[in-house]
């Protein structure tokens, strides 16, 4: 299969907000553009905005979301539907030489793709979704529409047990200018003397660790009295205002906690972090990657992540971060204690941290994004 030098690449993406997926695909498309592809950019009309609408035009086709199984599958039937017509003309019309799908979830892109005789990639991320079914079936018809798998982890292609002749494995990165921010954050940082400051981010779903987290601050407010450098706990959270309150409603929140709602720059946050947790219960979901651990380690800070998924290849354990189970909450006390009171190691921690984040800095990623899309 030939492909023009500078290709028209029909890019589609089912659900576009502020989760990792998009917020990779987005830094995907501009540094596809970069290298001199032109693009037309579909995706599902649910939500206001997300990150692929907030940095490139886009074309939609009519989606809606539903937690309700009744009107996921119908909804999503329709969506794919649209999605292959909409694909179908972007081949046929506008001659599109490639159709580059992000996530599993574009089963109508892949098959307009494939039927007009144009190279099919897809960008995996996860491994599974909340329907076991509705996963079977998107997974099989990827694994026989596609030509092409990029994979965000070693994790993702061994669990998706993709041969390596159709996957390539490319780690995700940084946009550019969120580098050098966070590369900017780490070079400034000093001997810390301030509060200690605990951070995550996340979403509010069950299994994303937030009821960790709350348990957490709780114990340090009365483990921790009296101590040189009392610990802080700050959350950064994916939802709205409403959800956040019938949460709060709900479980109990301590008072000392400071929650920040969709934060515009999330780098101030972790300008002001000493560690960054990522508590993600493997029961429920098994991170494929991390982005937020590496935002926090080009950054400068260290981490602490899941024993299983894709984060276990960010670092070594003990190296810039620890591996330690969402639920091992004696454990990650513990080292909290440790480095609040040890400035040396801390320091030494950070260090690594930012040593190991450089190995996916942006260049990486564009390169080898460009040579899986565009490549035979």
């Amino acid at each position: 299969m030939t492909i023009a030098r500078n290709p028209r690449i029909a890019c589609v993406h089912l659900l576009d907000d502020f989760s990792g997926s998009a917020k990779v695909f987005s830094h995907a498309l501009t540094e596809l553009k970069a290298q001199g592809a032109e693009l037309r950019i579909l995706v599902g009309s649910a939500g206001e905005s997300g990150f692929i609408r907030r940095d490139h035009a886009v074309d939609t086709f009519y989606y809606r979301f539903s937690e309700h199984r009744l009107l996921l599958l119908p909804l999503f039937a329709m969506a794919q539907l649209l999605e292959f017509f909409k694909v179908l003309g972007l081949c046929l019309f506008w001659r599109a030489d490639i159709v580059y799908a992000n996530t599993l979830l574009n089963p109508g892109a892949l098959l307009a793709g494939r039927l007009c005789g144009r190279r099919v990639v897809v960008h995996a991320h996860e491994v599974g979704l909340g329907s076991k079914l509705l996963f079977r079936m998107v997974f099989a018809l990827a694994r026989l529409l596609a030509h092409r798998f990029i994979c965000v982890s070693h994790f993702v292609r061994e669990a998706l047990r993709i041969d390596m002749s159709r996957a390539a494995v490319v780690y995700n990165s940084l946009p550019p200018a969120e580098w050098r921010k966070a590369q900017e954050i780490a070079a400034s940082r000093g001997p810390e003397s301030g509060p200690f400051v605990v951070f995550m981010a996340s979403s509010l779903k069950w299994y994303k660790g937030v009821g960790a987290f709350l348990e957490l601050a709780r114990r340090a407010q009365t483990s921790s009295a009296g101590a040189a450098r009392v610990p802080q706990f700050r959350l950064a959270l994916n939802c709205s205002a409403a959800e956040w309150q019938a949460y709060a409603d709900a479980h109990e929140v301590p008072a000392s906690l400071q929650v920040h709602l969709r934060p515009a720059d999330i780098y101030l946050h972790y300008r002001d972090a000493s560690l960054v947790l990522n508590l993600s219960d493997p029961k429920g979901w098994i991170e494929t990657f991390g982005m937020t651990l590496l935002e926090a380690m080009a950054s400068g800070v260290p981490v602490v992540s899941p024993t299983v998924g894709g984060c276990v290849e960010l670092f070594e354990h003990g190296d810039g971060g620890w591996r330690i189970p969402g639920g091992g909450l004696p454990d990650i006390e513990k080292l909290i204690g440790r480095l609040a009171g040890d400035p040396a190691q801390l320091l030494v921690s950070r260090e690594r941290a930012v040593a190991n984040a450089r190995r996916f800095q942006p260049e990486i990623f564009a390169s080898s994004l460009c040579a899986a899309v565009c490549g035979a």
